[in-house]
Protein backbone atom coordinates (compact mmCIF):
# COMPACT_ATOMS: atom_id res chain seq x y z
CA UNK A 1 0.00 0.00 0.00
CA UNK A 2 1.11 3.55 -1.32
CA UNK A 3 1.02 6.81 1.54
CA UNK A 4 -1.70 9.03 0.74
CA UNK A 5 0.03 12.24 -0.12
CA UNK A 6 -1.65 15.41 1.02
CA UNK A 7 -3.16 17.77 -1.88
CA UNK A 8 -0.62 20.88 -1.18
CA UNK A 9 2.37 17.99 -1.16
CA UNK A 10 1.64 16.32 -3.68
CA UNK A 11 1.06 19.69 -6.00
CA UNK A 12 4.37 20.49 -4.53
CA UNK A 13 6.03 17.52 -5.43
CA UNK A 14 5.14 17.91 -8.75
CA UNK A 15 6.23 20.89 -9.54
CA UNK A 16 9.59 20.17 -8.10
CA UNK A 17 9.64 17.10 -10.00
CA UNK A 18 8.64 17.95 -13.20
CA UNK A 19 8.24 21.81 -13.37
CA UNK A 20 11.47 23.08 -12.04
CA UNK A 21 13.98 25.17 -14.37
CA UNK A 22 17.27 24.14 -14.83
CA UNK A 23 20.06 26.69 -16.04
CA UNK A 24 23.07 25.10 -17.75
CA UNK A 25 26.59 27.06 -18.14
CA UNK A 26 28.55 25.10 -20.30
CA UNK A 27 31.14 28.18 -20.52
CA UNK A 28 31.48 30.77 -17.88
CA UNK A 29 33.31 30.61 -14.67
CA UNK A 30 32.12 27.70 -13.21
CA UNK A 31 30.40 25.60 -15.80
CA UNK A 32 27.25 23.18 -14.68
CA UNK A 33 23.55 22.67 -14.35
CA UNK A 34 21.99 25.68 -11.46
CA UNK A 35 18.81 25.51 -9.99
CA UNK A 36 18.16 29.50 -10.18
CA UNK A 37 18.67 32.32 -12.18
CA UNK A 38 21.08 34.32 -9.69
CA UNK A 39 23.65 31.21 -8.99
CA UNK A 40 23.46 30.98 -13.27
CA UNK A 41 23.88 35.25 -13.51
CA UNK A 42 26.69 35.09 -11.08
CA UNK A 43 28.99 32.80 -13.83
CA UNK A 44 27.91 34.14 -16.92
CA UNK A 45 27.88 37.74 -16.17
CA UNK A 46 30.90 39.93 -17.75
CA UNK A 47 32.13 36.66 -18.81
CA UNK A 48 33.39 36.56 -22.19
CA UNK A 49 32.00 34.37 -24.69
CA UNK A 50 29.48 32.73 -21.80
CA UNK A 51 27.30 30.20 -22.96
CA UNK A 52 23.90 28.95 -21.27
CA UNK A 53 20.46 28.40 -22.05
CA UNK A 54 17.19 27.62 -19.54
CA UNK A 55 15.76 23.90 -19.92
CA UNK A 56 12.68 22.18 -17.92
CA UNK A 57 14.10 18.64 -17.79
CA UNK A 58 17.43 18.48 -16.08
CA UNK A 59 18.84 15.56 -18.30
CA UNK A 60 18.88 18.30 -21.44
CA UNK A 61 20.60 20.85 -19.04
CA UNK A 62 23.39 18.02 -18.60
CA UNK A 63 23.62 17.32 -21.91
CA UNK A 64 23.96 20.87 -23.14
CA UNK A 65 26.77 21.30 -20.34
CA UNK A 66 28.78 17.81 -21.73
CA UNK A 67 28.21 18.94 -25.19
CA UNK A 68 30.57 22.07 -24.79
CA UNK A 69 32.88 20.86 -21.63
CA UNK A 70 36.36 20.32 -23.70
CA UNK A 71 35.61 24.04 -25.08
CA UNK A 72 34.24 25.41 -21.12
CA UNK A 73 37.20 23.71 -19.28
CA UNK A 74 39.48 25.85 -21.06
CA UNK A 75 40.21 28.80 -18.95
CA UNK A 76 41.06 32.14 -20.95
CA UNK A 77 44.14 33.53 -19.76
CA UNK A 78 43.62 36.67 -17.61
CA UNK A 79 45.72 39.02 -15.91
CA UNK A 80 44.19 39.33 -12.55
CA UNK A 81 44.44 36.47 -9.98
CA UNK A 82 41.73 33.83 -10.77
CA UNK A 83 38.49 33.35 -9.04
CA UNK A 84 37.43 30.53 -6.36
CA UNK A 85 36.74 27.31 -7.59
CA UNK A 86 33.12 27.81 -5.38
CA UNK A 87 30.71 29.86 -6.49
CA UNK A 88 29.57 32.80 -4.51
CA UNK A 89 26.37 32.75 -2.36
CA UNK A 90 24.36 35.47 -0.32
CA UNK A 91 24.90 34.18 3.49
CA UNK A 92 21.27 36.10 4.44
CA UNK A 93 20.06 32.84 4.45
CA UNK A 94 20.40 29.17 4.24
CA UNK A 95 22.68 28.55 1.06
CA UNK A 96 21.18 27.21 -1.86
CA UNK A 97 23.54 24.21 -3.48
CA UNK A 98 25.37 24.62 -6.80
CA UNK A 99 25.70 21.89 -8.88
CA UNK A 100 28.69 22.03 -10.72
CA UNK A 101 30.41 20.14 -13.16
CA UNK A 102 33.65 19.59 -11.33
CA UNK A 103 31.65 17.98 -8.33
CA UNK A 104 29.71 15.47 -9.70
CA UNK A 105 30.89 11.79 -9.24
CA UNK A 106 30.20 9.10 -11.59
CA UNK A 107 27.60 7.64 -8.84
CA UNK A 108 26.27 11.15 -8.45
CA UNK A 109 26.19 13.87 -5.47
CA UNK A 110 25.45 12.43 -2.09
CA UNK A 111 22.03 13.90 0.18
CA UNK A 112 20.92 15.34 -3.25
CA UNK A 113 20.07 12.16 -5.46
CA UNK A 114 21.19 13.83 -8.31
CA UNK A 115 23.14 11.65 -10.69
CA UNK A 116 24.20 11.39 -14.36
CA UNK A 117 21.78 12.54 -16.80
CA UNK A 118 23.62 10.11 -19.27
CA UNK A 119 23.19 6.89 -17.44
CA UNK A 120 19.31 5.15 -18.40
CA UNK A 121 18.92 3.79 -15.30
CA UNK A 122 18.66 7.77 -14.00
CA UNK A 123 16.16 8.44 -16.70
CA UNK A 124 14.31 5.37 -16.29
CA UNK A 125 13.75 6.02 -12.62
CA UNK A 126 12.25 9.19 -13.21
CA UNK A 127 9.67 8.18 -15.66
CA UNK A 128 8.52 5.40 -12.96
CA UNK A 129 8.68 7.84 -10.40
CA UNK A 130 6.23 10.01 -12.67
CA UNK A 131 4.26 6.77 -13.30
CA UNK A 132 3.73 6.36 -9.74
CA UNK A 133 2.57 10.00 -9.39
CA UNK A 134 0.20 9.60 -11.90
CA UNK A 135 -0.97 6.17 -10.23
CA UNK A 136 -1.70 7.91 -7.25
CA UNK A 137 -3.57 10.92 -8.76
CA UNK A 138 -5.70 8.49 -10.25
CA UNK A 139 -6.55 6.61 -6.95
CA UNK A 140 -7.86 9.95 -5.28
CA UNK A 141 -9.49 11.13 -7.96
CA UNK A 142 -11.32 7.49 -7.75
CA UNK A 143 -11.94 8.09 -4.16
CA UNK A 144 -13.31 11.69 -4.39
CA UNK A 145 -15.94 10.38 -6.55
CA UNK A 146 -17.01 7.42 -4.29
CA UNK A 147 -17.08 10.14 -1.71
CA UNK A 148 -19.05 12.54 -3.75
CA UNK A 149 -21.52 9.39 -4.60
CA UNK A 150 -22.23 8.53 -1.06
CA UNK A 151 -23.15 12.47 -0.44
CA UNK A 152 -25.72 12.52 -2.76
CA UNK A 153 -27.10 9.53 -1.70
CA UNK A 154 -27.12 10.54 1.94
CA UNK A 155 -28.94 13.94 0.68
CA UNK A 156 -31.21 11.96 -1.31
CA UNK A 157 -31.80 9.83 1.37
CA UNK A 158 -32.33 12.87 4.11
CA UNK A 159 -35.19 14.66 1.39
CA UNK A 160 -36.78 11.35 1.15
CA UNK A 161 -37.01 11.24 4.78
CA UNK A 162 -38.05 14.69 5.17
CA UNK A 163 -41.12 14.45 2.46
CA UNK A 164 -42.40 10.98 3.69
CA UNK A 165 -42.29 11.26 7.44
CA UNK A 166 -40.89 7.73 7.99
CA UNK A 167 -41.96 5.75 10.67
CA UNK A 168 -38.74 4.45 11.20
CA UNK A 169 -36.63 7.23 13.17
CA UNK A 170 -34.51 7.00 15.97
CA UNK A 171 -36.04 6.91 19.27
CA UNK A 172 -34.65 10.37 20.54
CA UNK A 173 -36.36 11.60 17.36
CA UNK A 174 -39.62 10.70 18.30
CA UNK A 175 -39.21 11.78 21.66
CA UNK A 176 -38.34 14.86 20.16
CA UNK A 177 -41.33 15.36 17.77
CA UNK A 178 -43.53 14.16 20.46
CA UNK A 179 -42.42 17.23 22.62
CA UNK A 180 -42.57 19.80 20.10
CA UNK A 181 -46.23 18.49 19.54
CA UNK A 182 -47.30 19.33 23.47
CA UNK A 183 -45.59 22.37 23.54
CA UNK A 184 -47.56 23.73 20.45
CA UNK A 185 -50.72 22.18 21.85
CA UNK A 186 -49.79 23.89 24.91
CA UNK A 187 -49.33 27.36 23.38
CA UNK A 188 -52.68 26.71 21.23
CA UNK A 189 -55.04 26.01 24.30
CA UNK A 190 -53.11 29.17 26.21
CA UNK A 191 -54.17 31.19 23.40
CA UNK A 192 -57.59 29.78 23.64
CA UNK A 193 -58.01 30.82 26.74
CA UNK A 194 -56.41 34.49 26.21
CA UNK A 195 -58.97 34.70 23.77
CA UNK A 196 -61.99 33.77 25.34
CA UNK A 197 -61.23 35.93 27.93
CA UNK A 198 -61.04 39.19 25.62
CA UNK A 199 -64.55 41.45 24.90
CA UNK A 200 -65.45 39.99 21.97
CA UNK A 201 -66.96 43.55 19.95
CA UNK A 202 -67.81 41.77 16.95
CA UNK A 203 -70.65 39.40 16.13
CA UNK A 204 -70.00 35.72 14.85
CA UNK A 205 -67.93 32.86 15.98
CA UNK A 206 -64.47 33.13 18.16
CA UNK A 207 -62.62 31.84 15.08
CA UNK A 208 -63.79 34.82 12.88
CA UNK A 209 -62.59 37.24 16.03
CA UNK A 210 -59.38 35.51 16.11
CA UNK A 211 -58.71 35.85 12.05
CA UNK A 212 -59.66 39.63 12.22
CA UNK A 213 -56.92 40.22 14.86
CA UNK A 214 -53.86 37.87 13.18
CA UNK A 215 -55.09 39.84 9.79
CA UNK A 216 -54.48 43.43 10.06
CA UNK A 217 -55.79 45.80 7.67
CA UNK A 218 -53.91 49.15 6.57
CA UNK A 219 -55.61 52.35 5.98
CA UNK A 220 -55.04 55.80 5.16
CA UNK A 221 -56.96 58.91 7.04
CA UNK A 222 -56.47 62.69 6.54
CA UNK A 223 -58.72 65.93 7.42
CA UNK A 224 -58.65 69.36 6.13
CA UNK A 225 -59.95 72.14 7.01
CA UNK A 226 -60.40 74.44 3.98
CA UNK A 227 -60.49 79.04 6.08
CA UNK A 228 -59.05 77.30 8.90
CA UNK A 229 -60.13 79.26 12.54
CA UNK A 230 -62.62 81.54 10.57
CA UNK A 231 -66.42 82.30 10.36
CA UNK A 232 -66.48 80.57 6.58
CA UNK A 233 -64.60 77.17 7.80
CA UNK A 234 -64.93 73.93 5.71
CA UNK A 235 -63.31 71.00 7.02
CA UNK A 236 -63.57 67.30 5.67
CA UNK A 237 -62.25 64.05 6.11
CA UNK A 238 -60.71 61.62 3.90
CA UNK A 239 -60.44 57.50 4.02
CA UNK A 240 -58.46 56.19 2.03
CA UNK A 241 -58.54 52.02 1.34
CA UNK A 242 -57.26 51.33 -2.07
CA UNK A 243 -57.57 52.05 -5.54
CA UNK A 244 -61.29 52.36 -6.75
CA UNK A 245 -62.25 50.73 -3.19
CA UNK A 246 -66.09 51.65 -2.53
CA UNK A 247 -64.89 51.93 1.19
CA UNK A 248 -62.74 54.76 0.37
CA UNK A 249 -64.50 58.23 2.16
CA UNK A 250 -64.71 61.58 1.09
CA UNK A 251 -67.03 63.43 3.61
CA UNK A 252 -67.69 66.61 5.22
CA UNK A 253 -67.25 67.15 8.93
CA UNK A 254 -70.34 67.36 11.11
CA UNK A 255 -69.86 69.83 14.25
CA UNK A 256 -66.91 72.56 15.08
CA UNK A 257 -65.28 73.08 11.58
CA UNK A 258 -61.35 72.57 12.72
CA UNK A 259 -58.70 70.81 11.11
CA UNK A 260 -57.71 68.84 14.36
CA UNK A 261 -61.43 67.20 14.48
CA UNK A 262 -61.06 66.58 11.31
CA UNK A 263 -58.38 64.38 11.84
CA UNK A 264 -59.64 62.42 14.82
CA UNK A 265 -63.23 61.97 13.18
CA UNK A 266 -61.37 60.50 9.94
CA UNK A 267 -59.68 57.93 12.42
CA UNK A 268 -63.31 57.03 13.84
CA UNK A 269 -65.08 56.97 10.55
CA UNK A 270 -62.07 54.44 9.60
CA UNK A 271 -62.32 52.24 12.54
CA UNK A 272 -65.96 51.66 12.41
CA UNK A 273 -65.44 50.78 8.54
CA UNK A 274 -63.14 48.01 9.89
CA UNK A 275 -65.67 46.92 12.73
CA UNK A 276 -67.97 46.24 10.02
CA UNK A 277 -65.47 44.53 7.78
CA UNK A 278 -65.09 42.40 10.99
CA UNK A 279 -61.46 43.47 11.07
CA UNK A 280 -60.12 43.70 15.19
CA UNK A 281 -56.24 44.94 13.86
CA UNK A 282 -56.13 47.94 11.86
CA UNK A 283 -52.61 50.07 10.90
CA UNK A 284 -53.72 53.76 10.49
CA UNK A 285 -51.24 55.93 8.70
CA UNK A 286 -51.87 59.75 9.32
CA UNK A 287 -49.29 62.51 8.86
CA UNK A 288 -51.05 64.08 12.00
CA UNK A 289 -47.75 64.14 14.69
CA UNK A 290 -50.91 65.82 16.95
CA UNK A 291 -53.14 63.21 16.69
CA UNK A 292 -50.85 59.98 17.53
CA UNK A 293 -49.56 61.97 20.57
CA UNK A 294 -52.90 62.56 21.63
CA UNK A 295 -54.43 59.35 21.30
CA UNK A 296 -51.16 57.27 22.56
CA UNK A 297 -49.61 59.27 24.83
CA UNK A 298 -51.53 62.24 26.27
CA UNK A 299 -54.73 60.80 27.02
CA UNK A 300 -54.03 58.75 29.83
CA UNK A 301 -52.95 61.96 31.69
CA UNK A 302 -56.18 63.43 30.40
CA UNK A 303 -58.46 61.02 31.96
CA UNK A 304 -56.72 60.89 35.18
CA UNK A 305 -56.92 64.60 35.30
CA UNK A 306 -60.58 64.55 34.19
CA UNK A 307 -59.83 65.91 30.61
CA UNK A 308 -58.83 68.86 32.06
CA UNK A 309 -55.43 70.63 31.09
CA UNK A 310 -52.03 71.68 33.05
CA UNK A 311 -53.93 75.59 33.41
CA UNK A 312 -57.33 73.94 34.29
CA UNK A 313 -59.30 74.53 31.16
CA UNK A 314 -60.80 70.85 29.35
CA UNK A 315 -59.16 69.87 26.52
CA UNK A 316 -60.81 71.23 23.48
CA UNK A 317 -61.52 68.07 21.37
CA UNK A 318 -62.40 66.07 24.59
CA UNK A 319 -65.73 64.38 23.06
CA UNK A 320 -63.94 63.06 19.62
CA UNK A 321 -61.56 61.65 21.33
CA UNK A 322 -63.42 60.35 23.97
CA UNK A 323 -65.34 58.70 20.68
CA UNK A 324 -62.09 57.25 19.09
CA UNK A 325 -61.13 56.00 22.38
CA UNK A 326 -64.30 54.32 22.97
CA UNK A 327 -63.79 53.13 19.73
CA UNK A 328 -60.67 50.88 20.13
CA UNK A 329 -61.99 49.31 22.60
CA UNK A 330 -61.35 45.22 21.63
CA UNK A 331 -59.09 46.42 18.82
CA UNK A 332 -55.55 46.71 18.11
CA UNK A 333 -55.20 49.83 16.01
CA UNK A 334 -51.06 50.97 15.41
CA UNK A 335 -50.39 54.14 14.27
CA UNK A 336 -48.30 55.13 11.70
CA UNK A 337 -47.12 58.76 11.29
CA UNK A 338 -46.32 59.32 7.39
CA UNK A 339 -44.61 63.13 6.13
CA UNK A 340 -47.44 65.19 4.22
CA UNK A 341 -47.50 66.34 0.93
CA UNK A 342 -44.19 64.07 0.20
CA UNK A 343 -45.32 61.89 -2.46
CA UNK A 344 -46.64 59.01 -0.21
CA UNK A 345 -49.15 57.70 -2.92
CA UNK A 346 -51.52 56.64 0.19
CA UNK A 347 -51.20 59.89 2.09
CA UNK A 348 -52.07 62.07 -1.46
CA UNK A 349 -55.18 59.85 -1.70
CA UNK A 350 -56.47 60.44 1.30
CA UNK A 351 -55.47 64.14 1.44
CA UNK A 352 -57.57 64.52 -1.90
CA UNK A 353 -60.43 62.45 -0.42
CA UNK A 354 -60.63 65.29 2.44
CA UNK A 355 -60.55 68.02 0.57
CA UNK A 356 -63.37 66.94 -1.71
CA UNK A 357 -65.14 66.51 1.32
CA UNK A 358 -64.55 69.87 2.21
CA UNK A 359 -65.95 71.51 -0.77
CA UNK A 360 -69.43 69.81 -0.03
CA UNK A 361 -72.23 71.67 1.36
CA UNK A 362 -73.04 71.69 5.17
CA UNK A 363 -76.49 70.22 5.70
CA UNK A 364 -76.42 70.85 9.08
CA UNK A 365 -75.80 74.60 8.15
CA UNK A 366 -73.74 74.77 11.83
CA UNK A 367 -72.51 78.18 12.79
CA UNK A 368 -69.00 78.68 13.72
CA UNK A 369 -67.72 81.33 15.90
CA UNK A 370 -63.68 82.66 16.64
CA UNK A 371 -64.36 80.34 19.57
CA UNK A 372 -64.20 77.85 18.34
CA UNK A 373 -61.12 78.31 16.47
CA UNK A 374 -58.41 75.61 16.28
CA UNK A 375 -56.15 75.17 19.35
CA UNK A 376 -53.14 72.65 20.47
CA UNK A 377 -54.45 70.10 22.99
CA UNK A 378 -51.06 68.66 24.40
CA UNK A 379 -50.80 70.35 27.87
Amino acid sequence: MFRLWSISSLISHCRKTFRMPFYAVSRGRHTGVYNSWSECQEQVKGFSGAKFKKFSAEGDAWSFVHAAAPQAMEVPKAKHKPLPTQPVTKQSGPPRKSILLDDIPSHGIGGFGYQNPASSSHLQKKEEDKAQILKKLDVISQEMQKLNKTALGLRKLLKEHDETGSSDQAPHTLVGKRQREEQISGSNKKQRRQKQKEPDLFSGSDADHAKAVEDPISVYTDGCCHSNGRKKAAAGIGVYWGPDDPNNVAARLRGRQTNNRAEIQAVCKALRQAQQMRKASVIVYTDSQFLINSITKWIHKWKRNGWKLTDGTIVKNKDDFEELDELQKGMTVKYVHVKGHSGVHGNEQADQLANQGARKPDHENFKFSFEDSESDDSD
